[in-house]
């Protein structure tokens, strides 16, 4: 199993840092935008982010060298402009104020999931990381079986940047020489539920499967609502069904 902490809050994250910079309030009554103040982003709440991010913001397709970063707008390269042909928007805050995002912002915000972290992860890098290390005879299956669930994967263009970034990755990284033809192969699977329902329903049918192990009943949780340290379950039998 391999992990990253990325998700939709590091894209959030990413997202006040861009605004923070690149953004523009236009106040009540004002014909001109002003920056965007800390005390006007401490104010928003994690609905708002999550609303901006579903009604403003989309997945890019991979830089290419025609839009990459500018070099001279911002010393961080992870905030530097793109170019972008999206328009900008703006979202009401309060029946008031308007925050001004510009088109690229809308589009970028997500590459926080593609750079890389220190050791070079990606949500890409994941994926190829996990064909590497699966029996040679279930690679290819996998690799046609990609199941994309969480909110931030409803985000317009997530699946086919993904898909490009994971083709990308195994056809130019020499680590993954060895599976480097499965990268035709790619293809991320469509499921009958929404992404951002389909763990817990998964969790769900899991639990009405009865499959042996330590569980809790629902009526011993609602009694004392902690879970046990499985590690020492044996300790506290009463609460295990």
């Amino acid at each position: 199993m391999h992990a990253l902490p990325l998700a939709g809050d590091s894209i959030s994250q990413r997202l006040k840092v861009l605004i923070k910079v690149y953004g523009n309030l236009l106040q009540e009554g004002a014909e001109e935008g002003v920056p965007v103040p800390d005390t006007f982003i401490n104010t928003l709440t994690c609905e708002n982010w999550e609303e901006m991010k579903a009604q403003m913001c989309f997945v890019g397709e991979r830089p290419s060298t025609t839009n990459a970063p500018s070099e001279t707008i911002h010393q961080d390269r992870r905030l530097r402009a793109y170019e972008s042909s999206a328009p900008q928007m703006t979202w009401t805050t309060n029946g008031c104020d308007r925050l001004v995002m510009p088109g690229w912002v809308r589009e970028r915000a997500a590459e926080i999931l593609f750079e890389g972290d220190d050791d070079m992860r990606s949500v890409a890098t994941i994926v190829a990381d996990t064909l590497l290390k699966c029996p040679t005879d279930i690679r290819t299956e996998l690799a046609q079986s990609i199941l994309l669930i969480g909110g931030t994967c409803m985000l317009p263009g997530f699946s086919q940047r993904l898909l490009q970034e994971i083709r990308a990755t195994l056809e130019e990284a020499k680590t993954y020489q060895s599976i480097r033809k499965l990268a035709e192969m790619i293809q991320c699977r469509k499921s009958v539920f929404a992404p951002n329902c389909a763990a817990w329903i998964g969790g769900s049918l899991i639990g009405a499967l009865k499959i042996t192990g330590e569980d809790i009943s629902r009526t011993a949780f609602m009694k004392s609502p902690i879970l046990p340290d499985w590690a020492v379950i044996q300790s506290e039998p009463s609460i295990v069904r």
